[in-house]
C-alpha cells in the first residue's frame, strides 16, 4: 500500500488558486481553492468569449437593418454599392452565401442578401426562407 506522500492524490502541499491566487489544500489535482474561485475563473473565460460574439452579432443585425431599409416593402432593388457603405453595410460579414437561381452567389445577411451586378451596381433581395 503506498504512503499519502507517495500517492499524488493525497499530497496536501499548497499550490496557488488559478482564480485567486491562495493556497489550494486537498487533492494535489485541486486547481481552484473554492467553488466560488472555479466559478469565477470560468465565467471570466467565457465573457471573454461572449464579448467577441456580440461585437459580430451586433454587426450582423447592423448589415441587417441596412439590406431591410432598402428594400422596404419591396422583393428586390437595386442600389449603388457606395449607398451600402454610405449605410454602413460591413461586406465582410455575413451569415451564409446563397447560390441565386442565375447560379450566381447571393450574400446573405440572414433572410436579405446582396448580389453585385458589376461596376457600382447591387441587387439585394429578400430570400425565400
Amino acid at each position: 500500500m503506498k504512503s499519502v506522500m507517495e500517492n499524488p492524490i493525497l499530497h496536501n502541499n499548497a499550490h496557488p488558486c488559478r482564480f485567486c491566487g491562495k493556497p489550494v489544500r486537498g487533492r494535489s489535482d485541486k486547481l481552484y481553492c473554492d467553488v466560488t474561485c472555479k466559478n469565477g475563473f470560468h465565467n471570466l473565460a467565457q465573457r471573454e468569449d461572449r464579448r467577441d460574439v456580440q461585437h459580430i452579432d451586433r454587426i450582423l443585425k447592423h448589415n441587417r437593418k441596412v439590406l431591410k431599409s432598402i428594400l422596404g416593402t419591396r422583393p428586390k432593388a437595386k442600389v449603388h454599392k457606395a449607398e451600402l457603405i454610405r449605410r454602413g453595410l460591413q461586406f465582410d460579414f455575413h451569415t451564409h452565401v446563397q447560390m441565386h437561381a442565375k447560379r450566381e452567389n447571393v450574400t446573405c445577411c440572414y433572410e436579405y442578401g446582396y448580389l453585385s451586378l458589376g461596376g457600382e451596381k447591387t441587387l439585394v433581395v429578400k430570400i425565400k426562407v
